[in-house]
């Protein structure tokens, strides 16, 4: 079995045989470092990025050079704003970044779109993703709204805990803040308040969840 066929078809080992031959003939293995664009805000979206190793960072950008971390995408997942961008014929809202070395499998998205017309697996599979995201963008929203940064910052620092499966979190401040959309001196003042409190120890650059 090739990296292809191996990758490929343990995401898709519960799907119909004729959808896994058709990502196996029409999907392309691509292979990044880290901190790499998978795909930008404003570009049209020609395909689907499925994660099949590492990490990426989903962001909305303001045009001034700040971000707002929406999501994190682990293997087996794709973006399901950047899905939606394509279906309604929109140039894609959202940067998706590598955060770590990646491989990723790119689906032409007329593919995608087809695909939900012709396999429920590959549709439930869509639906899923993108209601997920919606709940992580309706709690994103009701959190800076209505909750206190402490809170906001915990959910966070466990997000990633989740995400990179480790309790250190490489981040310096800034980094944390810019993520956040928050003063990197209230990042700082929380920080030390949730390391007084026993929740994280902090040290360079990482922050460690207790």
């Amino acid at each position: 079995m090739t990296f292809k066929d191996r990758y490929v078809l343990t995401f898709l080992s519960d799907f119909e045989s004729d959808l896994q031959k058709e990502l196996l003939t029409y999907g392309i293995i691509k292979k990044v470092e880290a901190d790499c664009i998978v795909l930008d805000i404003r570009e049209p979206i020609k395909f689907l990025p499925i994660i099949m190793d590492g990490i990426v960072r989903v962001t909305r950008r303001d045009g001034k050079g700040n971000g707002l971390l929406l999501y994190y995408l682990t293997p087996f997942e794709t973006c399901g704003l950047s899905f939606l961008n394509a279906s309604q014929k929109k140039p894609n809202t959202v940067r998706l970044i590598s955060k770590t070395k990646l491989i990723y499998l790119n689906i032409p998205i007329n593919f995608a779109q087809d695909w939900i017309l012709k396999s429920k697996n590959w549709r439930q599979f869509i639906s899923k993703t993108m209601q997920e995201h919606n709940n992580i963008l309706i709690e994103l929203i009701n959190e800076r709204t209505f909750s206190k940064l402490e809170n906001v910052l915990k959910k966070y620092l466990k997000y990633r805990q989740t995400k990179f499966q480790s309790n250190n979190i490489i981040a310096n401040h800034k980094y944390i803040a810019k993520d956040l959309f928050v003063s990197r001196e209230s990042v700082s003042r929380t920080l030390k308040s949730l390391e007084n409190k026993g929740f994280l120890k902090t040290g360079r650059n990482k922050i460690t969840l207790l």
